[in-house]
C-alpha cells in the first residue's frame, strides 16, 4: 500500500494480505495488510539514509 503524499512524494503503508467483494452470501467489501513495520522488523531490514 503507497500513500500518495504528493506529485512528489510517496509513502510505503503496507503490503496487501487479503481483499474481498462481493460473493454468493451478497457483497461486502474489505481489505487486510501487513504495516511497514512489521515487514520491516522481521526480515530485520534498515532503509538507507537519502
Amino acid at each position: 500500500m503507497i500513500y500518495l503524499n504528493d506529485a512528489n512524494s510517496r509513502q510505503l503503508n503496507g503490503i496487501v494480505s487479503i481483499g474481498y467483494g462481493c460473493g454468493s452470501s451478497g457483497c461486502s467489501t474489505g481489505l487486510g495488510w501487513v504495516d511497514v513495520w512489521s515487514i520491516f522488523n522481521r526480515f530485520a531490514i534498515n532503509l538507507n539514509p537519502s
